[in-house]
């Protein structure tokens, strides 16, 4: 059957098999990001590992709902930089860990935060348009917004201290997608240009969707709608620091550990 929603040269943007697993190794290689993910097994995990099409618990492949009019593939494409990094909202960006500090204080620091966190809802949290990508994202300027930017902000300077600079290679990655100034001197500051005023709280459902046509981008929308619209229907909110670990460059991202806001056990995945 003929393309019709995908522009005859779309370019390749690859697919990573997930074959990490939950392990404590860790390395010089491995990065670290503080997220929120949905609690496993829950309506919400479940739709945004089925969009997805990968687990980041355990790296399992998962069944992606049908989007009329694109084929399996096209999906699987489409999704596949996103599943890699796994379902989740971030809070502090990926980093590794800077030199002479260790994986317990990672642990130590965010069993700390968590215990003193309280839930937060997220009222009006939809499937938007976020530049060239879609997103479940809050209303623009509501008070929740600002409630889990300021999250946000506590994540990113309360672990500063462990992260490692990025590299030269990183920072160039950064700039290539031309920043603002202010954002290059947050990548500078902070090792990401999206935090302060800059942060959006943000669940990535896509990747670039550039080269979309205007019935594709619609499709998809439609069908992101329609696969989230049960579990954002029960009140979803922010209730626990997950550390997503990468063990190697390239590699999927996996859960590693999860803080409960106000209880200072952990659980792995």
């Amino acid at each position: 059957m003929a393309n019709h929603f995908f522009p005859a040269h779309a370019p390749d943007l690859g697919h990573e098999p997930a074959t990490a697993h939950f392990s404590d190794f860790t390395s010089d290689f491995a990065r670290y990001a503080l997220y929120f993910a949905p609690e496993p097994m829950s309506a919400w995990w479940r739709a945004g590992c089925n969009w997805l099409g990968r687990d980041a618990v355990d790296g399992a492949t998962c069944g992606q709902p049908t989007v009329r009019g694109i084929s399996a593939a096209e999906q699987q494409q489409l999704t596949s930089t996103a599943a890699r990094y796994g379902f989740h909202a971030t809070l502090k960006a990926p980093f590794r860990l800077a030199a002479g500090a260790s994986v317990v204080e990672l642990l130590a620091l965010a069993a700390d935060l968590a215990a003193s966190e309280v839930p937060i809802p997220l009222p009006g949290l939809a499937v938007r348009p976020l530049g060239n990508f879609m997103a479940l994202q809050l209303p623009p300027d509501s008070a929740a917004a600002e409630t889990v930017a300021a999250l946000a902000m506590r994540c990113v300077e309360r672990f500063d201290s462990l992260r490692a600079p990025p590299s030269a290679a990183e920072l160039a990655r950064r700039r290539a997608s031309t920043l603002t100034a202010r954002q290059d001197a947050l990548l500078a500051r902070w090792g990401y240009p999206y935090t302060e005023e800059e942060f959006r709280l943000h669940f990535t459902l896509t990747d670039d969707m550039s080269l979309l046509l205007p019935d594709a981008r619609q499709a998809v929308q439609r069908a992101a709608h329609a696969n989230f619209a049960a579990p954002l229907a029960q009140n979803p909110q922010i209730d626990n620091l997950t550390i997503f670990r990468e063990l190697a460059p390239g590699q999927p991202f996996m859960i590693w550990r999860r803080f409960r806001f106000g209880d200072t056990k952990v659980s792995a995945g």
